[in-house]
C-alpha cells in the first residue's frame, strides 16, 4: 500500500482513539475498573460511533478518495467498515444494558441500530455479490425483492439511504449521554463529527443534484447495438473530462426511463466529443433505457474509477485484458484512445455466451490492423463462429492467446461478473500474476 494510502486508512481505523481516551481519562485507574461494564460499554461504542460517522462521510461520494483509492474500493472499505462498527454497537448496548436505566437517550439508540441492521441486512443479501446468493433461502429472498417485487438498483439505494437516519440517530444518543454532556470537548467532538458528515451527505444528496441540473447532458443517439443492449451517445457537459475505463453516474430525469441514477462504465474514448454509454439489460433501470429518446436530459456525475493503465513510460509491461459479457465497456474506451506509438503488446479476452453478444466487434478488428501489438480472442460459450474460441475462458485458452507474453510479467485488468471472476483469478494466481498487477472493478445489477 502507497504511503499516502496507508496514512489515509490508519487515521479512519484509528481515528477513535482520541475520543476514546477523552472518555476514559481519570475514569480508568486500573484493570478492575476497565472491566467495569459502564467502561467496556464506552470502549465498544465510542469506536462505533466513530465508524458509523466515517461510513456516512463515505457514502457521500467523495471525489478525492475516488481519486486515491479508486471508488469500488471506497465502497468496499465502507461495507466492511459498516460491519465492524454494527458489531461494535450491539457489544456497547449489551454493556450498557447490564446497568443503564430506559430512557429516550437510550430508546434513541437503539432505534437507530435497528434501522441500521434492517437496511444493512437486505442491503448484504441483495447488493453485495458473493456468498448470500449461495445460500437457498437468502437467495429466495433475493429473487422475490428483485424479481417479483421489482426492486432495482434506484429503488435498492434508496433504502439504503435510510442507513444516515439510523446513524444520526445514534448521534442523539451519544451527544445526549451523561458522559458526553460532562465534559464539552467530548460534546464538541461528537457533535461536529455529526455536523460535518451530515453537512457533506446532504451535498451530495441535494446540492449535487442542483448543480448537475445547471449543467446538463443531452441524449443525442439512441442504439441497439446487440439484442438485449442499449447504447446512449451523449452531449458532453461543459467541462467534463475523463479517462478512458472511468464510469459516471447518470439519471434521466422527466424521460420514460426508471428513476433514480445508475453507475455505467463509459464505452467512449478520452477524446471523443461525445459521451458513449453501451449498457446490457441486467436489471429494470438498463432495460429501461431503451425508452429513451434523442433530446432527453440525462445528468452525468463524474467521471470516478481508477480502471485504467498507466503510461508507457511510467509501466512499460504488457496488459492483458480479460473483459466478461458487458465488461468489454471499459476495453472498448481504452482501445479507441489507445496511441499506436505505445510500443506495449496487449491482448484482450472476451467471454460471451453468444456471438451476437459481442457489440462493436468492427472496431476491435480495425484496431487489430492498426496495432500491431494487439490480439483479440473471443470466447463463445455457445454456438461459436469462424474465428472464436468455444467454451469458457480456462488455462489453454489463455496461454494460447498470450503467445510469447508472460501473465507473471503483465499488468492484468479484469472486468466481469462475479462467476467468472471465481474461475478466472485462480487461473491467474497460478500463473504468477501479483496482487499489485491484478487491476479489476466490480459488477453490479442494473
Amino acid at each position: 500500500m502507497k504511503p499516502r494510502k496507508l496514512i489515509l486508512f490508519l487515521l479512519a481505523v484509528l481515528s477513535p482513539a482520541v475520543p476514546l481516551v477523552l472518555y476514559l481519562w481519570g475514569n480508568v485507574y486500573d484493570l478492575e475498573s476497565f472491566l467495569h461494564p459502564y467502561t467496556l460499554g464506552i470502549v465498544f461504542g465510542i469506536p462505533a460511533y466513530v465508524y458509523f460517522q466515517i461510513v456516512l462521510l463515505i457514502s457521500a461520494r467523495i471525489r478525492w478518495l475516488d481519486r486515491i483509492f479508486a471508488h469500488d474500493k471506497v465502497m468496499k472499505f465502507h461495507g466492511i467498515l459498516a460491519l465492524v462498527a454494527l458489531v461494535l454497537a450491539f457489544l456497547h448496548r449489551y454493556y450498557k444494558a447490564i446497568y443503564a436505566e430506559s430512557n429516550m437517550q437510550v430508546r434513541l439508540g437503539g432505534m437507530g441500530l435497528l434501522i441500521i441492521l434492517a437496511v444493512m441486512l437486505v442491503s448484504l443479501i441483495v447488493m453485495v455479490p458473493g456468498f448470500p446468493h449461495r445460500i437457498k433461502l437468502l437467495a429466495r429472498f433475493r429473487n422475490l425483492l428483485t424479481k417479483k417485487w421489482g426492486w432495482d438498483y434506484s429503488i435498492l439505494k434508496a433504502l439504503h439511504n435510510f442507513t444516515v437516519l439510523g446513524i444520526q440517530l445514534t448521534a442523539f444518543h451519544v451527544i445526549f449521554a451523561t458522559s458526553t454532556q460532562e465534559d464539552w470537548l467530548r460534546l464538541a467532538i461528537m457533535a461536529g463529527l455529526a455536523l460535518v458528515t451530515t453537512v457533506l451527505w446532504v451535498s451530495h444528496i441535494i446540492i449535487r443534484p442542483i448543480r448537475l441540473r445547471r449543467n446538463p447532458s443531452e441524449i443525442l443517439e439512441v442504439l441497439a447495438p446487440a439484442p438485449g443492449h442499449t447504447e446512449l451517445v451523449l452531449k458532453k457537459p461543459r467541462g467534463f473530462r475523463a479517462k478512458s475505463g472511468q464510469f459516471v453516474f447518470v439519471r434521466f430525469p422527466g424521460s420514460d426511463a426508471n428513476w433514480g441514477e445508475h453507475p455505467y462504465t463509459l464505452s467512449s474514448g478520452a477524446e471523443d466529443e461525445t459521451l458513449m454509454i453501451t449498457a446490457k439489460h441486467l436489471g429494470d433501470f438498463s432495460a429501461s433505457m431503451a425508452k429513451l429518446k434523442p433530446g432527453d436530459r440525462a445528468l452525468v456525475d463524474g467521471p470516478y474509477g481508477k480502471f485504467y493503465p498507466a503510461p508507457a513510460d511510467k509501466n512499460p509491461r504488457p496488459l492483458v485484458c480479460i473483459a466478461g459479457g458487458i465488461g468489454i465497456t471499459p476495453f472498448l474506451s481504452m482501445l479507441k484512445s489507445w496511441s499506436a506509438e505505445d510500443p506495449r503488446p496487449v491482448v484482450l479476452f472476451w467471454a460471451v455466451r453468444d456471438s451476437a453478444e459481442l457489440v462493436h466487434r468492427d472496431i476491435l478488428q480495425k484496431k487489430v490492423a492498426e496495432l500491431s501489438g494487439f490480439r483479440f480472442v473471443p470466447i463463445v460459450e455457445q454456438n461459436p463462429r469462424d474465428g472464436e474460441l468455444a467454451g469458457f475462458l480456462d488455462q489453454e485458452k489463455l496461454s494460447s492467446g498470450l503467445e510469447e507474453i508472460s501473465l507473471a510479467n503483465a499488468e492484468v485488468f479484469f472486468c466481469g461478473p462475479a462467476g467468472m471472476q471465481k474461475a478466472v483469478f485462480p487461473l491467474l494466481k497460478k500463473a504468477g500474476v501479483k496482487r499489485s498487477h491484478l487491476h479489476f472493478e466490480q459488477f453490479s445489477f442494473g
